[in-house]
Order: structure tokens, then C-alpha cells, then sequence
């Protein structure tokens, strides 16, 4: 027996700042049928159909997370072999807009029951404010599978990206992270086949999306390389916040970013020179040097010869680090020292609980080590519990920081006068750098917004809270919640320094 399909909506309103048209599909009969299948049912963009968003199940109801790219006027719902157009105005499809009176304000619909047959679905769109990436997977989700389940990130598959209506040949896609690979929104790292610049950054092959799992506020890592490029910190990543799509499902709110690594456009070093960085992950390194920092190569030539001699590079920088009699003179013929400081004013404003611990960058050029590029800067400011004091010092004085290190490089520098002036004088002259930071968070606050919305919609803040390991700083309890915490606490570690160095 045929049965009719009828699409009914029923609407909640959310107020939004500006006009959108509404869909009334109440009552519209669609063709005939005797079987319909919904374990998935897509929607796109009329004028983009390779941007395709499958609906997703979150607490029994069913979520369209939608991209800022479509335009709510030309959506298309695609029900497998038959779709229904909300512009075709020949189908009978009506489009009128509704006036909120006490909001003076005009508003779209948030959510809407699909009836089909007997059953009836709860369905919800959201849609972001920020840019996205669409990856589609050779072979699908079988692809997306296999990459997931690769702990060590060995196995990585090819497909197509598509970023603002250009199609980039994906060469790989692999996961990437630690502990970050351990939770359900996952990072990964994407190689196109040829350079690509994306969101106007500059031009290269491969690329990383990272989660900012437990930075519930998802804006530290974002604004901690808006401070380095204020102090024009040689190779600081580019960044740019991105909602990402996988073969037509929603998977969160995501910071792409160039890799740090040695290449044209990133971090431009020669041959002869190394890139390396301190891990603190148990067999995920390449050297132990004689104070105990374990450190992984990225240079051309890593062949155990080469990084025979970078470690007994190391170890002489290191010997004479540690050894008071050597002047800053002495030093300065083998460390940038300028570079050492500005590394130590991002890490103590920031307080950040993996300095000289783990994803701290040092490369040769010139002839001289430097300290940088930053990276991996969500863990700071306590993220998301507390582990330092905002009114402190925090590299020199913090016990449990000093409790978690072999040695500590700055602790022995800042014995020389000469080093210690210099490093107050760069305080003075660049603290007011953390005004533009909290003014520039307040931006990023409202830019990232909708995407949060939609990211701890899949993701919940709560369940979270829960995977994290320590005891969650209280009242956090949202994104709005950690925005201003750390908004606050910005304001309480600028307050302190000022005094400090004023």
C-alpha cells in the first residue's frame, strides 16, 4: 500500500541578529512511495552541491550543523533517491519571513518534526559563522575508520578537500596528537598533493586541525600566536578556525594551522641546520641530552650520525647554560639571545604548564640556536584546572613546575644581572601587548560563537568535563563560562606583572 509523504515543520524560534527567510513546508505532499529510507538524509546548498551535511543523532534528536557557506534561501533536503528543494516556488513551496515584535528583530526557525509514514523525526539546524572544510574520503567512511583506529597514526588515506568552493587533491590524511587522539573529537593532519595556500595563508602541502579538547573556551591557542606575530616572533604558525566536515558529517569546531617543520614558507633554515623539539612522550624521540631533555629531530638529514652530532651540539649549549661562570657575552656567540627572551615572556605570561616539558621548538640558523616557533599553547593560563598562581612568578618560583623538570633553563640565565636586565627591560617595553590579547579574545569570543554552539552540541561540555583527568575549575560550566575565565584571568596575570615591572 502507497503511502503520501508529508514533511510537516513545527517551529521553535531563536532570535537572531539579522533577516532570514523562513521555509513553511507544512502540508506539502511529495511523491508517492512504498518504502523510505532516513538512516540518512543529507542537505545542501542548491548553488554548492558538493558541500553535503548528513543529519546526526545527538540525545534522540537529529541535528543539521550547517556551514556559514550556505545560504539558508537555496537549501536542498536530500531523502537518498528523492529531495525536496526550498526554493523550487513551481513545487509549491512557500517562502515568507516572520517579524518578532518584542525583539524587533526578524527570526528563522531552530527546529522541526519530520513525519514520514508513521515515524516521526525531531530535528534541530544550527548553522556557524565561520569558515569550513569539507573532506570526502575515497572510500568513505571505511577510509575514516581505518585512520581512526590507528593509534600510532601509521595509516593515513587520500580524497578531496573542498575550501571555499576550490577541490584540493588530498594526498594523506592521518591522525596526529597524543592525548588529544584519545578522546572522541579527533586531530588530524592533511597533505595535498601540490602547495596550496588556504584562508589566504601561506602556500604549502601539508596542514593540521587541532581539537583544543580540554580549552574549553577554544581560543588559547589562537590568541597565544596572536601574541608571538605582536612580537614578531620569527615562524610563528598561521592559523585560521574552520568547522570541519568528513564525508558529509559535522566533526566539530577545529583550529587549522601550518606544521611547524622545516620548509619553504614555514620554518626557512639551511641544509646544515636543525629544527628540534623537546617531547615528553616515552619513546617518541630521537636523543636524551645530558640534563635529561629528550628531544625529536625534524631536519632533512636525520640519519643517526646527524643526530649524533646535533646532541653533542646540545649538550655544549646546555653545559654552558647551566654553568654561571660562562658570561651572557659568551653565550651570545652560540644563542640568539633575543629570541630566548621572547620565548620566556610568552611562556611565563602564558603560563604555560608544558614549558621546557614537551612541544617546545628550538631550531639552528646563522649559527646560533633559536628559542621557538610556539606551538601547542592550549595547556596554559589553567586551561581548565588550576596549577598556577596568576599573582606569581611562574617559570622560576612554581614548585609543581620545578617538580616536573630535570633542569631549568631560565632559572639558570636569569643568574647573570646582564641576562635579567635585558628580560625585564623586554616586560616593560611589551606588557601592554596582553590588552590587545584580551581585546582581541573578546573578538574571537563572538567570531567562534555559533561554531561553539554547535561543536558542544555534539560534543558535550559536560561529558567533557568528566574525561578530564584533574578537577575542573569551578563554575566552568560552558563555553561562555570559559571565555570568561580566562578573560578574567588575563586581566588578574596583566595586573600582576604591571606591578612587577612598573
Amino acid at each position: 500500500m502507497k503511502e503520501n509523504i508529508i514533511i510537516k515543520i513545527f517551529f521553535l524560534f531563536v532570535t537572531l541578529g539579522s533577516p532570514f527567510y523562513m521555509k513553511d513546508l507544512t502540508h506539502l505532499n511529495y511523491r508517492e512511495r512504498t518504502e523510505v529510507s532516513i538512516d540518512t538524509i543529507t542537505m545542501y546548498d542548491s548553488d554548492n552541491p558538493n558541500e553535503k551535511v548528513d543529519w546526526i543523532k545527538v540525545d534522540n534528536i537529529y541535528y543539521f550543523f550547517l556551514p556559514k557557506s550556505f545560504n539558508l534561501r537555496h537549501l536542498v533536503v536530500d531523502f537518498n533517491d528523492f529531495s525536496v528543494s526550498y526554493v523550487n516556488i513551481d513545487n509549491g513551496i512557500i517562502q515568507k519571513r516572520l517579524y518578532n515584535k518584542s525583539e524587533n528583530s526578524f527570526v528563522m526557525f531552530e527546529n522541526f518534526l519530520f513525519e514520514i509514514g508513521n515515524q516521526t523525526y525531531s530535528v534541530k539546524i544550527l548553522q556557524s559563522d565561520i569558515d569550513s572544510i569539507f573532506i570526502d574520503l575515497d572510500h568513505g567512511d571505511d577510509d575514516y575508520q581505518n585512520i581512526i583506529e590507528s593509534f600510532n597514526h601509521s595509516v593515513s588515506k587520500s580524497g578531496n578537500a573542498f575550501v571555499q568552493n576550490e577541490k584540493i587533491r588530498i594526498e594523506k590524511m592521518r591522525g596526529r596528537g597524543h592525548s588529544t587522539w584519545k578522546r572522541p573529537k579527533k586531530p588530524f593532519q592533511i597533505k595535498f598533493d601540490q602547495k596550496k595556500s588556504l584562508f589566504g595563508m601561506k602556500e604549502a602541502k601539508t596542514w593540521n586541525l587541532l581539537t583544543n579538547t580540554w580549552d574549553g573556551s577554544l581560543s588559547r591557542n589562537a590568541m597565544w600566536f596572536n601574541l608571538a606575530n605582536y612580537m614578531d616572533m620569527e615562524y610563528t604558525p598561521e592559523f585560521k578556525p574552520v568547522d570541519l566536515y568528513i564525508n558529509h558529517k559535522y566533526k566539530g569546531s577545529y583550529l587549522l594551522t601550518s606544521k611547524v617543520e622545516v620548509k619553504e614558507n614555514r620554518v626557512e633554515i639551511g641544509d646544515n641546520d636543525f629544527l628540534i623539539e623537546i617531547s615528553n612522550h616515552p619513546g617518541d624521540y630521537d636523543f636524551i641530552s645530558k640534563n635529561g631533555f629528550q628531544y625529536k629531530v625534524d631536519n632533512p638529514d636525520a640519519s643517526e650520525a646527524n643526530i649524533q652530532n646535533i646532541k653533542e651540539y646540545i649538550d655544549h649549549i646546555e653545559t654552558m647554560i647551566f654553568d654561571p661562570s660562562v658570561s651572557i657575552e659568551e653565550l651570545e656567540k652560540y644563542i640568539d639571545i633575543d629570541s630566548a627572551i621572547q620565548f620566556y615572556f610568552i611562556q611565563e605570561v602564558s603560563l604555560n604548564y608544558d614549558v621546557l616539558r614537551g612541544s617546545n621548538y628550538f631550531y639552528m640558523q646563522d649559527g646560533k640556536l633559536h628559542f621557538g616557533p610556539i606551538w601547542d599553547m592550549d595547556n596554559t593560563m589553567n586551561r581548565s584546572y588550576n596549577y598556577a598562581k596568576l599573582d606569581e612568578d611562574y617559570i622560576l618560583n612554581n614548585s609543581s613546575l620545578q617538580e616536573r623538570m630535570v633542569k631549568n633553563y631560565y632559572a639558570s640565565l636569569m643568574k647573570r644581572n646582564d641576562y635579567k636586565e635585558r628580560t625585564e627591560q623586554y616586560f616593560r617595553e611589551h606588557l601592554f601587548l596582553l590588552k590587545n590579547i584580551i581585546r582581541d579574545l573578546d573578538d574571537y569570543h563572538s567570531l567562534i560563537s555559533s561554531s561553539a554552539d554547535m561543536n558542544y552540541t555534539l560534543f558535550s561540555y559536560t561529558n567533557m568535563k568528566q574525561e578530564q583527568q584533574r578537577r575542573w575549575i569551578k563554575n566552568d560550566n560552558s563555553f561562555d563560562d570559559s571565555y570568561q575565565i580566562f578573560r578574567n584571568s588575563l586581566l588578574q596575570r596583566y595586573d600582576y606583572l604591571k606591578k612587577k615591572y612598573y
